[in-house]
């Protein structure tokens, strides 16, 4: 690929304030929560056990995070930017969690280039494709770029990036999710669908797992039982509440993940640290999908 021929198409685009005739009002939806939810049988839920292993990251994915061959501070920054931006437009619950499961799985397989640009296209670029998948009503990708980014994009390396993305994750981007299964085993620990209450606790926990990083080793599958055991017992550690659901997760698993959101704040969306400031300094690296098609897969 030619250098020279990216530098003017794919300039980082000065920073600026986005006027767009987009308005984020037309987002808000009535319910304090959009997660849209539905019953699932046993016959359906088998399905998702089934296929959530084709929606994580590397297994070595975490202890690279926790080595340092990979930087925290670059992931945790990039969801903090996304927190943001879900929350600017209203999106729901179940796009936040897929940017991060896109994010999560696409730099678990790849050798990213140290610039920091290039966390932030990724960032914007699983946001984009998130937002297709699960949002009826979003802005151009382009105005994504909101919320103080630390660098913004031309719409055209956007796309491009957009496509290397779902090259890299085998265009699988209906990622099984904790949102899947939490009000099915709400329902087989409560004997009952689930009140309003129990839902939107539960979706908050889920949001806030999000940031931890000590939750990547565990499946989608594993959180949702640990958290619906946790809200329906009013908050405690009543392991009891498992043998509803001890068929279908490992209790060594479940003992552990009860024991990691006893340590999660609750609240809506993922964003714990309110305070981290996000550079407004922009430059304008050349040859952006020259280097990222240089990831080493």
């Amino acid at each position: 690929m030619n250098n020279n021929n990216l530098c003017g198409e794919h300039q980082v685009v000065e920073q600026q304030e986005q006027n767009s005739s987009f308005s984020h009002d037309l987002l808000v939806d009535d319910d304090e929560f959009s997660f849209r939810s539905s019953y699932i049988d046993d016959e359906e839920v088998a399905m998702l056990f089934e296929r959530e292993n084709m929606h994580l990251p590397r297994e070595d994915y975490l202890m690279r995070l926790q080595n340092g061959d990979l930087d925290p501070t670059h992931r945790r920054d990039s969801i903090d930017w996304i927190a943001k931006v879900i929350d600017y437009y209203d999106f729901g619950p179940s796009t936040a969690y897929l940017s991060a499961n896109y994010l999560d799985r696409f730099v678990s397989v790849n050798q990213l280039p140290a610039d920091p640009w290039v966390m932030q296209l990724l960032a914007v670029t699983c946001l984009s494709l998130a937002a297709k998948v699960d949002e009826t009503r979003r802005p151009p990708s382009l105005y994504l770029q909101v919320c103080e980014p630390k660098f913004t994009f031309q719409a055209t390396t956007i796309k491009r990036m957009e496509l290397l993305v779902l090259s890299t994750l085998n265009w699988r981007m209906a990622s099984v999710t904790p949102f899947s299964f939490i009000e099915y085993f709400l329902i087989k620990i409560n004997g009952h669908k689930p009140s309003r209450t129990l839902i939107s606790t539960s979706v908050q926990l889920i949001l806030s797992s999000i940031r931890g990083t000590e939750f990547l080793n565990l499946k989608p599958s594993e959180i949702a039982a640990a958290i619906a055991i946790y809200v329906s017992s009013g908050g405690t550690l009543a392991v009891d509440y498992a043998s509803a659901i001890s068929c279908f997760i490992q209790h060594e698993k479940l003992l552990k993940c009860l024991e990691m959101i006893q340590e999660v704040p609750i609240g809506y969306g993922f964003l714990q640290n309110e305070s981290s400031s996000l550079s407004s300094v922009t430059q304008s690296p050349n040859g952006v999908l020259d280097a990222a098609c240089s990831f080493n897969y």
